[in-house]
């Protein structure tokens, strides 16, 4: 008898060396992947194979950590490229109405005509009210962006919008558009900065009245959603994506700071509503959603 229990003690022992020289493996394995991952600032997915559950559940942690390290990483890259990009945007844009300033400055600077110099000094206003339009929504976009969120009131959000729709109504005048306007009877009251919410509705139809096809509608409902749709045959699906993106304009060679949709989705999102673009059939649609009382 004695010497059965010594057999099964013995194999014990050794199923139990086994495993642990099994696990040092594993443990070795993994702290040698980890150490050249850091080293090579990678974040791949752990492959290592275990049969220790504890160990297992280890590694499925890491590996959450290192997918979410991977996605921070992607967004960083992003972002990177998107900065470059408002950069290589602004400095054209600024660069752009200087060129200009300096050739009109010469040609002011060689001629006694007096129409001719009249002409100059115009085209040179023109140029500084561009530089000074792009620099003060710079700042405006600085300071929204710093902030988190918007003092809310309960408005009547319909009111905002019809006051938002006449001071645009030169604009539709020149343009020669007859907006399409449908609005609930009863009051939409919504939770909103009134200002804010100004801009929002100010920076939508003015980017519809000067990039549509001389058509526009807007439609809001009781649950406070608000679509504004305008014809935009030029736009892509790509396009579309981008629309809400800082200093993106479809059409490059339009003066434009690319700041106005952004600046409304932000505002938007601070006050806790949603802002979003589609598009279908040649025909561009950005709805809001705002938050009811």
């Amino acid at each position: 008898m004695a010497w059965l229990i010594s057999a099964v003690l013995a194999i014990t022992l050794g199923v139990i060396i086994y495993k642990l020289a099994v696990l040092k493996k594993d443990i070795k394995d993994l702290t040698r992947f980890v150490e050249e991952s850091v080293s090579l600032g990678i974040c791949e997915k752990i492959e290592i194979k275990t049969s220790d559950k504890s160990l297992a559940r280890v590694i499925d942690s890491l590996n959450g950590e290192l997918a979410r390290i991977r996605e921070i990483k992607s967004e960083c890259v992003a972002e990177d490229l998107g900065l470059k990009e408002a950069v290589m945007n602004i400095a054209h844009d600024l660069r752009t109405p200087l060129t200009a300033i300096y050739g009109y400055l010469d040609l002011l600077s060689k001629t006694e005509d007096a129409n001719e110099r009249e002409r100059y000094v115009a085209a040179i206003e023109n140029r500084v009210k561009a530089i000074t339009h792009l620099t003060e929504e710079l700042f405006e976009y600085t300071v929204i962006s710093a902030s988190t969120e918007r003092s809310a009131v309960t408005v009547d959000v319909r009111r905002v919008l019809e006051d938002a729709l006449i001071a645009s109504y030169p604009i539709f005048t020149q343009k020669g558009i007859s907006p399409d306007i449908k609005m609930p009877e009863e009051a939409v009251l919504c939770e909103v900065d009134p200002v804010s919410l100004s801009r929002v509705f100010g920076n939508i139809i003015s980017n519809a009245a000067k990039y549509g096809e001389n058509d526009f509608s807007v439609v809001m409902t009781e649950k406070g959603r608000v679509v504004f749709s305008n014809q935009a045959l030029g736009l892509t699906e790509k396009d579309v994506s981008r629309l809400f993106d800082r200093f993106f304009t479809a059409d490059p060679s339009r003066r434009s700071t690319g700041l106005g949709l952004s600046i409304a989705k932000t505002l938007i999102e601070q006050m806790g509503g949603t802002a979003k673009a589609e598009y279908s059939d040649g025909t561009l649609s950005i709805s809001l959603q705002l938050v009811q009382k």
